[in-house]
């Protein structure tokens, strides 16, 4: 069983050319991580997974998904509280069988956007079991 730990800090520096608007600006997401047993298959594309999330996020806040923009952060723009945090952490937990430090997902959440969330969530899906970071 092999358990895969992905840091923001390193995600990030493998996809600055995807976030140079933020990179420039000077803001950057603090680490989170994220681990997996390597059960199930990864094979989900970055759409797939942004479409999962606002499925997610639109369910728990009870709103439309069309309404849920790409550059929207979590907590300020989309309104998530920390029980919306965690409803959301849990529900990514369950559908794609990984394991968040919700300790620092909660903490630095306020930071997220929809579409880094998604970047963090595809990578992982898009790894074989070994983070190359």
């Amino acid at each position: 069983m092999r358990i895969k730990y992905i840091t923001l800090t390193a995600f990030i520096m493998m996809s600055m050319a995807a976030t140079n608007e933020s990179i420039a600006a000077g803001t950057s997401n603090p680490p989170i991580v994220i681990q997996n047993a390597g059960t199930s298959p990864y094979n989900y594309s970055r759409n797939e997974v942004k479409a999962e999330i606002k499925i997610m996020i639109a369910e728990i806040l009870d709103i439309e998904e069309g309404y849920i923009q790409d550059d929207m952060l979590l907590i300020k723009d989309l309104g998530l509280d920390s029980l919306d945090m965690l409803q959301l952490i849990w529900n990514c937990e369950e559908f794609y069988e990984i394991s968040f430090n919700e300790a620092d997902a909660l903490y630095y959440s306020s930071q997220y956007t929809v579409d880094s969330f998604t970047d963090i969530l595809n990578h992982f899906c898009q790894s074989d079991g070994n983070y190359k970071g």
